[in-house]
């Protein structure tokens, strides 16, 4: 997954955490359908917070994955001295 497709499902997800939460807001908070809701919020929460860890993670790495593809072209081109 790159740092855009990671950006599309944190997007996703925060929709549907705000559709569901405002869908409990009408609901009776003991009928099983706000029940429901509430434990399918509960995982798209915690999928957000995974996707965001993961978003961090990709976005603190990419500039050393960028600077070790650019070394290893070189290193494999036998053109480190123009570099």
């Amino acid at each position: 997954m790159n740092i855009e497709q990671i950006k599309d499902s944190i997007r996703v997800l925060d929709d549907d955490i705000r559709y569901l939460e405002e869908q409990l807001h009408g609901l009776d908070p003991d009928s099983p359908e706000a029940e429901s809701k509430e434990r399918i919020l509960n995982v798209k929460w915690r999928l957000l917070q995974e996707q965001t860890d993961i978003l961090m993670r990709k976005e603190s790495s990419a500039a050393r994955e960028a600077a070790e593809d650019r070394l290893a072209y070189h290193t494999e081109n036998d053109t480190l001295d123009l570099y």
